[in-house]
């Protein structure tokens, strides 16, 4: 079997639905990366998630 690797942050996206195809034993999607406004003991600072 294939494993797949999809990346769907290229095109701007964030999330993904990937579908194994016959006879694939794998597949996986990444998004794009964005900042984000977060907090973490007590302190607030832009991180990207």
């Amino acid at each position: 079997g294939t494993f797949t690797i999809s990346n769907v942050g290229s095109y701007g996206g964030r999330f993904a639905t990937p579908i194994i195809n016959y006879p694939e034993v794998g597949i996986l999607a990444a998004g794009r990366s964005f900042e984000k406004v977060m907090a973490k003991d007590g302190m607030i600072f832009a991180g990207t998630a």
